[in-house]
């Protein structure tokens, strides 16, 4: 055993000692972090990135990024036997940008990855991403990412920036998971046996995958090897280690600098760009209300209760309603929906007042106004998941709209597993929270319409064989039934359409949150209820209690500086912030009230030191001095 670790330095060392003028050859100049790992390479890797002092002799590259400027080891022939021999690395990674800037790609890398890595089901994964890669005027160099699966260099002659590269291969592997659904995912938490993961995510600066020749890190101390396309098909991913490297270097030599060749010329900018396939008209996602009731929800959402007539006059303001719209058809239509909806055992999103004014069925938001936050913006690969779920879930192929559905799951922070097949649940979910974890079992159904079957005794009968909290039913949509509605209930099945789906991916919703949806019953009757309290619940109140203590503080503070000593200012106790907060709430006109727990909340807030709009006025942190004027009304 005493002779097994130096003997496995040893290995790496000359390993990359053979191989340091064929980086160097390719990827001069560049910045670089390596691993180490134990001497016996059994164990987790231990990251070395930027450094924070250099020794005489290594050279590094400053790299600014958000956090501020780095200093990363430049490769060269030097830094590379330093970090080897001296520092014990082991794998070597990059972000392959040019030798020139550290801020344009020379390369784009796509990883391609399975549990378990098939040699054949990974070459021909790689093999579809290459063309669709043609599809666009470009190539890449395969190479076998030692043991842990493909991974695709594509070279770019014109060094293009790194967001719109990757903004391109990101779309390149939508492609390949839209036309294959069954074949590719993008989605790390989703596991499915017979799925290839495909990664663009290392294409920016500061983030890294390991470069040609790395030795990858665990006893077998595999190596990161090109091989041909050819040899792709041929050549167990696990084939070549330290051990048996030499003799593929004597056999084939600098593979990665010979397939680069024939490439070195072609751009990103020449390539066809990438579009998103256009969504069938017939496969919009559903609607289910009607234009006055989606005027009155937009109209309402500030928690404002109005009757039908000023609805309608904000309505026509707005050009939601057209000019001849009747108020006496704003108020039956209202009052129609919230009549038949309550009758077919669905919560109403409106409801009417004593006063026989209409509101947002939602406790009542008698607190200030405040700017909405704007909508998240949706990224490609969410808007990729929104499409497939419309596209499968009217499909020929159940499998397909499984897949997606447990993408859609992963994207939105679960860990995903599709199982599928005769007498088998269709995929599950897990919750990803700690000791808050949950598992979700998923049954999805297609069609055109609603669901013509919604069995919850068959979304609910896998719970307990898999130890699942929770039970829910996929479907394009379900009728207005009160049978349904109580088998939900008695089966603790939760009900959720492709629409509820693609509006938590769009508002980007996560497990946490998640939890109050998965109680039986329709998803679609509480899902508002979730994007009510992002708008108008605690967040909200704690955002105005804390503007209202930072104007009314430094107000206080500015005028005892005009009339006397420090010594004598007031101190801004709970207290005094409670009267301050409920006096500023009535000069707008509101009746609500703070609580202690809101006041307390924001002086945690305040005094943080991520945020620093406050300081404790001393050590006994009972009152506290703003430091500064609040800058909420700034542009």
């Amino acid at each position: 055993m005493l002779d097994t670790v130096p003997s496995a330095h040893r290995l790496i060392s000359d390993h990359y000692a053979r191989v340091a003028p064929m980086l160097v050859r390719t990827f001069a100049g560049i910045p670089f972090v390596y691993a180490t790992f134990p001497p016996s390479q059994n164990g987790n890797a231990k990251w070395h990135g930027p450094r924070t002092h250099t020794r005489d002799g290594v050279k590094t590259v400053a790299v600014a990024t958000r956090s501020g400027t780095h200093a990363y080891l430049e490769l060269s022939e030097a830094n590379l036997a330093y970090a080897v021999d001296r520092a014990h690395a082991v794998e070597l990674h990059s972000w392959t940008p040019c030798g020139d800037s550290p801020y344009r790609a020379r390369f784009g890398r796509i990883l391609l990855t399975a549990e378990p890595a098939e040699n054949a089901m990974l070459a021909e994964g790689a093999s579809i991403v290459r063309d669709l890669l043609r599809a666009h005027g470009l190539d890449a160099i395969a190479l076998i990412a030692g043991a842990s699966g493909v991974a695709l260099y594509v070279p770019f002659a014109d060094a293009p920036p790194y967001a719109p590269m990757r903004a391109f291969l990101d779309a390149i592997c939508l492609q390949a998971v839209a036309q294959h659904p069954q074949r590719f995912t993008t989605q790390p938490n989703t596991h499915a046996a017979g799925r290839i993961h495909l990664h663009a995510g290392s294409n920016a600066v500061g983030r890294f995958s390991a470069l040609p020749y790395s030795v990858r890190g665990g006893a077998a101390m595999h190596v990161c090897a090109p091989v041909t396309w050819e040899e792709l098909f041929e050549t167990p991913i696990d084939a070549f280690t330290v051990e048996n490297f030499p003799q593929r270097l004597d056999a084939v030599g600098d593979l990665f600098a010979q397939m680069l060749s024939p490439l070195a010329s072609q751009t990103f900018g020449a390539a066809q760009q990438p579009t998103r396939m256009a969504l069938p008209s017939h496969q919009k996602p559903i609607e289910h209300h009607g234009h006055v009731l989606q005027a009155a929800l937009q109209i309402l959402q500030d928690g404002v209760p109005r009757d039908a007539k000023q609805i309608l006059q904000e309505a026509i303001a707005q050009k939601l309603l057209p000019p001849s719209t009747l108020s006496k058809y704003v108020y039956t239509s209202l009052l129609e929906y919230i009549v038949r909806t309550s009758g077919h055992g669905h919560r109403p999103a409106i409801v009417q007042d004593h006063d026989r004014r209409f509101r947002i069925n939602e406790p009542p938001d008698n607190w200030p106004a405040l700017e909405p936050p704007p909508d998240p913006p949706i990224t490609p690969q969410t808007q990729a998941l929104i499409d497939r779920l419309a596209q499968t879930v009217r499909g020929s192929d159940p499998a397909a709209f499984e897949l997606a559905v447990c993408d859609a799951f992963a994207q939105l922070g679960f860990r995903t597993t599709h199982v599928g097949g005769h007498q088998n649940p269709d995929g599950y979910a897990d919750a990803q929270l700690g000791t808050l974890g949950y598992r979700v079992m998923l049954e999805c159904k297609t069609g055109e319409g609603d669901v013509t079957n919604p069995d919850a005794v068959e979304a609910s009968k896998y719970r307990e064989p898999f130890n699942a909290q929770y039970c829910a039913l996929i479907g394009p949509g379900f009728a207005e039934d009160t049978e349904l509605g109580s088998e939900l209930v008695t089966h603790g099945v939760s009900a959720w359409t492709v629409d509820d789906m693609q509006r938590l991916l769009r508002v980007q919703s996560n497990p946490y949150e998640m939890l109050a949806l998965l109680k039986p019953g329709f998803v679609a009757d509480v899902i508002d209820t979730l994007l009510w309290n992002r708008v108008h619940g605690e967040t909200k109140r704690l955002q105005l209690v804390c503007r209202y203590l930072q104007d009314g503080g430094w107000a206080a503070q500015v005028a005892a500086a005009k009339q006397g000593t420090p010594q004598n200012a007031p101190l801004l106790t709970i207290d005094a912030a409670m009267m301050l907060v409920d006096q500023r709430l009535a000069d707008e006109g509101s009746d609500a009230s703070c609580t202690r727990e809101e006041v307390q909340l924001a002086f945690e807030y305040l005094t943080s030191p991520l945020v620093g709009a406050a300081v404790w006025s001393d050590a006994s942190r009972d009152a506290l001095v703003m430091v500064s004027p609040s800058n909420h009304d700034k542009a």
